[in-house]
């Protein structure tokens, strides 16, 4: 992360990708710029602060000029010379902050991107006539820094891929409580020592010589001390699909003494093979509207047996569901 907004700073800081482990084969992608201030964390993101250029400074001699926003606009460009409108399809540029986003800034690109959605060949001058003054005003503030960078039509095909949810994000101390939280929820009894472990990983990561191979969800795994998935809370559900089940009356008869025993426990019990999961399976068909089920696998296809597993234990601080 860029402490101060006056350093050095790379277009994107990290990159996320989701189902693969590169652009071409990742489902989606988050291109991220990373700006954490300690002395400004109450500043707001206006467009006047995203489009302020600062000179970037390199060995101690100023260089070029450059804002935040050019920046994201700069990562949208690479993405899209090096690998195509594919690529767009399926991207997030976002910038990623303590400091929190002006609701009008947000209000302005979520508007101007749900505008420029629904339009086939959209510009900024028709854009900025589809918004509110005050919106219209943010929107071309961004457009003139961008300039020359992307086209009317490519401006607005940014505004689509800019994402500025993850600004007014937790700070550090916050954040490394909620990881610790998050890990003790995942690895119970192991939770502290599995979120230093995670934070050695990414320290690891960061050093130089590190090499470009990034973290993976292997990576995380060993760093962790499992071997799959399954191995971390809440296990996944181990039943088998149902393929054109047929309606049971067990499944009618439960709902009905649910709804009519609200607040109460219910408990349905039948010999092995009369369909006792394929009925709990399809009470929410019988349920008013509104309602939610919620399986618990505690038996797991068997594996409740298995040294280690604890499907049959729902109760304690790290339900397995």
């Amino acid at each position: 992360m860029v402490d101060d907004p006056d350093e050095q700073y790379e277009t994107v800081d990290v990159a996320e990708y989701v189902g693969g482990r590169d652009v071409a084969s990742a489902d989606r992608m988050v291109l991220s710029q990373l700006k954490y201030s300690t002395r400004h964390a109450g500043t707001a993101w206006t467009a006047a602060r995203l489009c302020q250029k600062r000179v970037k400074k390199a060995e101690g001699k100023a260089d070029s000029e450059r804002s935040v926003i050019a920046d994201l606009a700069t990562a949208y460009t690479r993405l899209r010379d090096d690998h195509g409108d594919q690529a767009l399809g399926k991207a997030r540029i976002a910038l990623v902050s303590n400091c929190p986003g002006d609701p009008l800034l947000l209000e302005s690109v979520g508007a101007a991107a749900q505008w420029a959605a629904g339009q086939t060949a959209p510009t900024t001058v028709a854009l900025k006539a589809a918004l509110p003054s005050d919106q219209a005003a943010v929107i071309g503030t961004l457009a003139g820094t961008i300039g020359q960078r992307l086209k009317s039509a490519e401006f607005c095909r940014f505004l689509q891929l800019l994402d500025l949810s993850t600004t007014g994000t937790m700070g550090r101390t916050a954040l490394a409580r909620a990881v610790k939280s998050g890990a003790s929820v995942l690895t119970p009894g192991h939770g502290l020592d599995s979120a230093n472990r995670l934070f050695d990983l990414v320290r690891q990561q960061a050093l130089p010589g590190s090499g470009r191979g990034g973290v993976t969800a292997q990576d995380v795994l060993a760093t962790l001390g499992v071997a799959d998935l399954l191995d971390l809370y809440p296990a996944p559900s181990r039943l088998e699909p149902l393929q054109n089940p047929l309606p049971t009356v067990g499944a009618e008869a439960i709902a009905a003494a649910v709804t009519a025993n609200i607040g109460r426990l219910t408990v349905a019990h039948g010999d092995a093979g009369v369909g006792k999961t394929t009925a709990m399976r399809q009470i929410g068909d019988h349920l008013p509207d509104g309602s939610q089920v919620v399986l618990f696998d505690c038996y797991g296809a068997g594996e409740y047996l298995s040294v280690g597993e604890e499907r049959h234990t729902p109760g304690g601080s790290s339900p397995r569901s």
